[in-house]
């Protein structure tokens, strides 16, 4: 057993027990975790993970297509991951559940 001590900053300081002495998985690891930590420094403790938006028309709005009974705040708060992460401002919700869809459409702005 290993035991390592890593540091980010002053935000941070966490203590890894490696078993077995193979630190290479470890290693790995340690680097996604740092990483992570950089991207909640710069998104912040908001950013839902969904896998990735459906569309991204001309490089500018996000285009999420869904089939639900009605658009929830969870809806809401993954475009908004969307659009940070993509550094972009326009999202639309498409919703084709919708008698008219002009009732299914939900613009979202960062």
């Amino acid at each position: 057993m290993i035991l390592v001590t890593t540091s980010h900053g002053d935000a941070e300081t966490r203590t890894l027990v490696l078993l077995y002495g193979d630190s290479g998985p470890n290693d790995v690891s340690e680097g996604i975790i740092g990483c992570a930590i950089e991207v909640h420094r710069e998104l912040g403790p908001e950013l839902i993970s969904e896998h990735r938006p459906d569309l991204i028309v001309a490089d500018r709005i996000v285009v999420e297509i869904k089939s639900i009974a009605r658009f929830d705040p969870i809806h809401t708060a993954v475009m908004l991951t969307y659009l940070r992460v993509a550094q972009l401002q326009l999202g639309l919700l498409l919703n084709f559940n919708t008698p008219y869809m002009r009732n299914g459409v939900k613009r979202v702005m960062l």
